[in-house]
């Protein structure tokens, strides 16, 4: 890894860090591909439980895409397509990783980097973070996939209000709006992440894994999922035939702790 991605572990979590603080740790082409390669490693890595993402320093999570860099990386159309495939490789990292994602938000979560909180699992930010898709400024739209990935938290009222108004709002309304899960004093926000993995961190990992894809399946077909489809699809049965089932019935009988191996 470069020093502009930083990846640090603590056991089953990992935290991975946008190091450019001095740019309020704007994307450049090289940071998304450097982060898509990240995902695809620790999304590979079974011994890992919850991946925290976080911006350094207390200013932002990230303001998006580097605009500073817009005129050399995404100067025509096909530059800018070559920059969007990079980048939406790194948002689907973060979307289906094997592990649930948590986005840490400090300070600034603008644009890209809206779009990049939307893709996690869970978001929390502080008192004094600001967010906004202020795009339509620089004559430049949003590309539907991260709409869509911000819209399915929102609305579409709501994300068309964030689009055209291209305003920045505070915490409260992020949280009212169903964008943010929890908001926390500003010097909190480190800490209450790292308590949110070790809490999923104890959760049977393949367990999380289904809850993940039948929350994204019912998405998809707007919950029309009925109980006899369910009954009808064996594969929603398999974890009755895993390791981490029979070991989560042992530990209950006998009144301790579960040790999930993800298997």
């Amino acid at each position: 890894m470069t020093e502009k991605i930083l990846v640090q572990h603590d056991g089953p979590i990992v935290t991975v860090l946008l190091n450019k603080p001095e740019r309020h740790n704007a994307l450049d082409r090289s940071m998304w591909e450097e982060l898509g390669d990240t995902c695809e490693k620790l999304s590979k890595n079974s011994t890992f439980r919850c991946i925290i993402l976080r911006g350094a320093g207390k200013r932002a999570f990230t303001a998006g895409a580097d605009v500073t860099l817009f005129e050399a990386e995404r100067g025509n159309p096909e530059q800018a397509k070559s920059y969007d495939n990079i980048m939406h490789r790194a948002l689907a990292g973060v979307r289906d990783n094997a592990h649930p994602v948590i986005a840490a938000i400090e300070g600034l979560c603008l644009g890209g980097g809206f779009a990049l909180a939307a893709m996690a699992d869970m978001r929390l930010c502080g008192k004094g973070s600001r967010f906004g898709i202020p795009v339509s400024k620089l004559g430049l739209p949003m590309p539907k996939p991260e709409i869509n990935a911000i819209m399915r938290l929102v609305g579409h009222a709501r994300m068309l209000e964030i689009l055209l108004e291209a305003r920045i709002f505070d915490s409260a309304e992020a949280l009212v709006m169903g964008f943010i899960n929890r908001v926390v004093a500003d010097h909190r926000v480190e800490s209450e992440a790292i308590a949110t993995a070790q809490r999923i961190a104890v959760g049977a990992p393949l367990v999380h894994r289904w809850h993940r894809h039948y929350i994204r399946q019912l998405l998809e077909t707007d919950g029309s999922h009925s109980m006899t489809d369910s009954a009808a699809r064996g594969s929603d049965y398999q974890f009755f035939d895993t390791e981490d089932y029979r070991e989560g019935l042992r530990a209950f009988q006998h009144k301790r702790p579960s040790v999930f191996r993800g298997r």
